[in-house]
């Protein structure tokens, strides 16, 4: 609101009548863009001066990807770098070629990096109501058209209390210790998985191909079975 009441009439400003939630605030926000690149940009982070030129080009020289994202530098909240980029934390290698299992195993791709082709996105949408929005469209864009992981450090990717995703991972003794004294929270968790796949499955099935298809479909079980162990516990 500030930079409008300081001439930047290039900025459309949109407030929703009521919390959306981050989804469907997503959803809602992608839905009004019209570009043919569309970049998200859904935190306090600072871009670098050369990511919009670097992704562009990799888009006019590569017809079919539909999705591209990169690396990041990690700061705090004064922008101060905190340690190693935001792939070597979450530990992805940018050399290894992505398959699909890598979309069943993990989050890999982060949101506030991407870019994505507007007609890519229009079948996207809706975001299903498990899914986290840079998950979704990631793992559709791997199915329908090529992806790519851009190693550069296009971002400076501010960590502090506010994120509503940071990438802070937790040791084994913490995560046995967060499991052990939430098992409600951890039964939902096995929940949203199972529905997260078998609406990718629902969605997606016809694109995929038979090898993908059969280890999705092993994936669905494998959260349906340990939901369904977890409620017979309780």
């Amino acid at each position: 609101k500030e930079y409008i009441d300081h001439g930047h009439d290039n900025i459309q400003l949109y407030v929703n009548g009521d919390n959306l939630g981050v989804n469907k605030n997503f959803e809602s926000a992608l839905r009004k863009c019209d570009g043919d690149i569309i970049f998200l940009s859904d935190q306090d982070d600072i871009w670098e001066a050369y990511k919009v030129e670097h992704i562009i080009n990799y888009f006019k020289n590569h017809e079919k990807c539909g999705l591209v994202f990169t690396d990041a530098t990690l700061v705090d909240a004064n922008n101060k770098v905190i340690g190693d980029s935001l792939w070597r934390k979450i530990k992805f290698d940018s050399s290894q070629t992505i398959c699909f299992d890598d979309f069943l195993h993990g989050r890999f791709v982060t949101g506030a990096t991407v870019a994505i082709r507007s007609k890519l996105l229009i079948q996207l949408l809706p975001i299903p109501q498990f899914w986290i929005h840079d998950a979704w469209l990631s793992v559709n864009a791997f199915i329908l058209s090529d992806i790519y992981a851009l190693n550069e450090k296009t971002i400076r990717y501010r960590q502090h209390e506010n994120n509503v995703i940071g990438v802070e991972r937790l040791s084994l003794i913490q995560k046995i210790r967060y499991r052990l004294c939430n098992i409600e929270e951890s039964a939902t968790f096995r929940k949203v998985m199972y529905e997260r796949f078998k609406s990718l499955y629902k969605e997606r099935k016809a694109e995929i191909s038979v090898d993908d298809r059969k280890n999705l479909i092993k994936c669905i079980k494998f959260w349906k079975e340990l939901y369904e162990i977890q409620n017979i516990k309780k």
